[in-house]
């Protein structure tokens, strides 16, 4: 084995972006050792980190195009329903970004208002639980009594 001088960061991340996508805290020496196994190539662990930061920023830029498009396809938030925890913020920038979606809180963070309000006890949690989970109206309406 032997080094080579045209070896770039560049195509070792791209060729090692799945390990990476796994592995994010991957040791610079364990690339190195890697690479060397994989491609009879031998990598000082400076340039093993190297790509390592390099692939970060692959994978960062994917996500963040991948968001971008998402974003960009949910349009004025019509037919779509955003499930939230009962943070004022959170509603507060649904409302304004997407002013066509529907708000829903989730179903665990009711329960827990709920109960603060005196609605405890097995019988009621149990209860409120079958209404939660009930995907149609006939089990809702059953549920309910």
């Amino acid at each position: 084995m032997k080094k080579n001088r045209q070896l770039t960061t560049t195509w070792m991340a791209k060729e090692m972006l799945l390990v990476f996508k796994v592995r994010p805290h991957w040791l610079a020496k364990e690339i190195a050792q890697t690479i060397k196994q994989a491609y009879k190539i031998i990598v000082s662990d400076d340039l093993a980190y190297k790509t390592k930061y390099k692939a970060h920023k692959l994978l960062h830029r994917l996500m963040k195009d991948h968001y971008n498009k998402s974003y960009l396809e949910l349009g004025d938030g019509s037919g779509i329903a955003i499930i939230s925890d009962e943070h004022q913020a959170i509603f507060n920038v649904v409302s304004t970004v997407l002013p066509q979606a529907e708000h829903r809180h989730c179903a665990r963070h009711v329960y827990a208002h709920w109960k603060k309000k005196g609605f405890s006890g097995d019988e009621m949690k149990l209860a409120f639980w079958t209404i939660a989970k009930a995907y149609n109206m006939t089990d809702f309406t059953e549920a309910l009594s």
